[in-house]
């Protein structure tokens, strides 16, 4: 475990300096946020993956990722502000969320009355196990809004889910779709064909991403399947309240309207 995550924990857990900042989504107050853990650095160096540099991405702070007690990631406490600030889900709204965070999951049952429903292919600890693209067990225009979050990059077709994610939203309901951005790139790198361990590390970043997007084919791809794109940007959010929630400061976050 790389010594900055290790101190940061003990200062968080120990320290009697005052504790300014307050996770969003379990509401400790924290003294820091932990670091993103150091075995990405090391493999990214390992393999070769030529976007290391800090500011790379979209919407990570990757000296500020983790909170220390829920272990809610930078991206998760976005969401939570969105949310909260946003939308109004009552007991008769539906609301999915694919491939999702325990964190964030707890957030959202303890503020929102609606009926939430959990999927996946691969976890176990859910509603529903279906595939992204091919939800035929949930129907067309079924839900209030949607939760994907970090989905895209995994799957072959990332067209068919976009579409499955517009299939089962109500006309006029909204979801957040995110997925990792790397900046000043305007193209996309996949292969869904690559299965090589190295070798995604090397062009995707992680051992189980097949897909690499820049802002601009990520928000053409969910236009064609007919979604309006709102991009919500950190200098919409109050820079007291990002700071105190560990909100990241290059955030973009990709709110879409069927």
């Amino acid at each position: 475990m790389q010594a900055n995550y290790f101190i940061r924990k003990v200062i968080n857990k120990f320290s009697l300096l005052p504790k300014k900042k307050q996770c969003n989504i379990c509401d400790s107050k924290v003294y820091d946020y932990l670091p993103l853990p150091d075995h990405y650095q090391k493999n990214f160096l390992k393999y070769g993956f030529p976007y290391t540099q800090k500011g790379a991405f979209e919407t990570i702070d990757t000296d500020h990722f983790f909170c220390p007690d829920c272990y809610s990631m930078d991206r998760e406490r976005l969401y939570a502000w969105y949310l909260k600030k946003n939308t109004v889900l009552t007991k008769n709204n539906r609301l999915l969320d694919f491939a999702p965070s325990a964190s964030l999951s707890k957030w959202i049952k303890k503020n929102f009355t609606c009926q939430y429903v959990t999927a996946d292919l691969f976890m176990d600890e859910v509603d529903v196990k279906t595939d992204i693209e091919d939800m035929k067990v949930f129907d067309t225009e079924s839900f209030d809004f949607v939760i994907c979050s970090h989905v895209m990059e995994h799957v072959n077709n990332d067209i068919k889910a976009m579409g499955e994610i517009y299939r089962v939203l109500k006309p006029g309901a909204k979801a957040i779709i995110m997925t990792p951005i790397l900046k000043n790139f305007d193209g996309v790198d996949e292969d869904p064909s690559c299965t090589d361990v190295a070798e995604r590390w090397r062009r995707f970043g992680q051992d189980d991403h097949i897909r690499l997007y820049s802002q601009k084919v990520f928000t053409t791809r969910l236009k064609e399947v007919g979604f309006t794109v709102e991009s919500i940007t950190a200098g919409q959010i109050p820079r007291d309240y990002a700071l105190k929630a560990g909100l990241p400061a290059n955030a973009v976050l990709y709110v879409v309207t069927k």
